[in-house]
């Protein structure tokens, strides 16, 4: 065995263990010590297996399409599927932080833009009160509670009465008291649970229990 074989050797071992950055840094090593044609395809595809681990997903892509060139100059047809298939997985993790990236993106627009310039132009109803939770989620991560609390039942109040999306605005508008004042969420998640579960939403009720979840609020004993 050649010591960048050696090397890799390791690097399979810390994958085992699920050492990953350790794992990522021996294989690494090991390609460029120079590995055998045969090997080098193995090596890449398990720098990606550990990259994915680490959720580096362009790293793992960029090593992943080394892994899958390396298949079809070795003619190795067999290992392509399981290939793709890690493809299709870091794919989807890239996708993720994008959707990730640019929520973030959004929640920087609203903690920097005042709710009126936010507001400006928009008529419709119901996409008011999702700009006006936003802030208040915004207020709310900021450290301003108070804001965010009278900002939320602001929204509250809005959706008394307001047609079939009276109940998910209220729930909503709870939740985000709710999360602005994580001392005392109990008897406010408490009302947002009986909302949700008298309309029998079930995308209500899960946003609910994600909340108390995230609060470390434990519900009564009453099941949904």
């Amino acid at each position: 065995m050649t010591p960048a074989e050696s090397q890799l050797h390791r690097g399979m071992n810390h994958i085992k263990s699920g050492s990953h950055t350790t794992a990522c840094s021996d294989i690494q090593t090991a390609i460029d010590m120079g590995l055998d044609a045969s090997l080098e395809g193995r090596a890449y595809s398990m720098l990606a297996q550990s990259q994915l681990a680490l959720e580096l997903y362009s790293e793992a892509r960029q090593s992943l399409r080394r892994a899958i060139r390396a298949a079809h100059d070795m003619g190795d047809k067999d290992v392509l599927p399981s290939l793709n298939q890690m493809m299709a997985n870091i794919s989807g993790g890239i996708a993720k932080d994008n959707i990730i990236a640019s929520r973030r993106e959004r929640q920087a627009k609203v903690h920097e833009t005042s709710l009126s310039d936010l507001l400006e132009g928009i008529s419709d109803h119901n996409d008011r009160l999702n700009i006006t939770l936003e802030k208040a989620d915004s207020l709310a991560l900021a450290g301003h509670p108070e804001q965010a609390i009278a900002l939320a039942e602001k929204v509250f109040e809005a959706s008394q009465g307001k047609g079939g999306d009276t109940l998910r605005y209220q729930v909503l508008a709870l939740i985000a008291i709710a999360n602005a004042a994580p001392d005392s969420p109990g008897p406010i998640l408490e009302r947002a649970r009986a909302i949700a579960d008298g309309a029998g939403e079930f995308r209500l009720i899960t946003a609910v229990v994600k909340a108390a979840k995230s609060l470390n609020y434990i519900f009564s004993a009453k099941v949904f």
